[in-house]
C-alpha cells in the first residue's frame, strides 16, 4: 500500500510518482482502497450505496468504506483520472523549441511501434492543427526529440491561449484494449 484512497488523500500521489520515476529500484504498490464498499439500497427517496452507520448500528467505521478510487458500481471518482495520467507509458515534454518536443517510452519491454501518436494544437480552446507524429525506434526506456511543425502551420499569435495535446492510440486491437 503506498496510497490511501480515503477522501482527497490520493492528492499529492504524483509525488510518489515523481519518486518512482527517478529511482529504478523504487516501485508502484497498491492503492488502498480500489473500491467503495458500499451496498445499493433503494427506496422512496430512490437509489443510493450506504455504509457504516447507514443501518443503525452504533459502532461503525463512518465512512471508512467510501474510500476508494472508483464507486461501488466502479464507476471513476476523480481520483481515477490523476493515477490514469500518472501511470501512462507515455511522456511528452516540450523543449526550448516550440516545434520540437520530447516523447519517452516508459515501458518496460516494447517499443512504441504498437501505437499512432497525433498533437493536436488548440487555439483559445479550438482545434487548428493536427499532426502525425513519428514514433517509430522508440526503444523501452528511451526518449526520442521528435520535430512538430507547429509555426510552420499557424500564425501565433500572442493575444490568444495555445496548448498542444498529445494523442496515443493503439494501431491495432490488443487482448486488452480495442484500438
Amino acid at each position: 500500500e503506498y496510497s490511501h484512497a480515503m477522501g482527497n488523500s490520493n492528492g499529492n500521489i504524483f509525488k510518489y510518482w515523481d519518486a518512482i520515476y527517478s529511482y529504478p529500484r523504487l516501485q508502484g504498490a497498491f492503492i488502498w482502497d480500489w473500491v467503495d464498499q458500499g451496498l445499493l439500497r433503494a427506496n422512496d427517496k430512490g437509489s443510493y450505496y450506504v455504509y457504516g452507520g447507514d443501518f443503525g448500528e452504533k459502532i461503525h467505521d463512518g465512512n471508512f468504506c467510501i474510500n476508494g478510487v472508483v464507486t461501488p458500481d466502479r464507476k471513476p471518482k476523480p481520483g481515477l483520472y490523476e493515477i490514469k495520467h500518472l501511470s501512462q507509458n507515455v511522456k511528452t515534454t516540450r523543449t526550448n523549441n516550440i516545434n520540437r518536443y520530447k516523447v519517452l517510452n516508459r515501458n518496460f519491454f516494447q517499443s512504441l511501434d504498437y501505437l499512432t501518436g497525433k498533437c493536436v494544437v488548440l487555439e483559445n480552446g479550438l482545434n487548428v492543427a493536427e499532426f502525425d507524429l513519428d514514433l517509430k525506434n522508440i526503444k523501452p526506456g528511451l526518449e526520442k526529440q521528435i520535430s512538430v511543425p507547429i509555426t510552420n502551420s499557424i500564425d501565433l499569435d500572442d493575444k490568444k491561449e495555445y496548448f498542444a495535446n498529445f494523442v496515443f492510440s493503439l494501431k491495432k486491437d490488443l487482448p486488452w484494449a480495442k484500438k
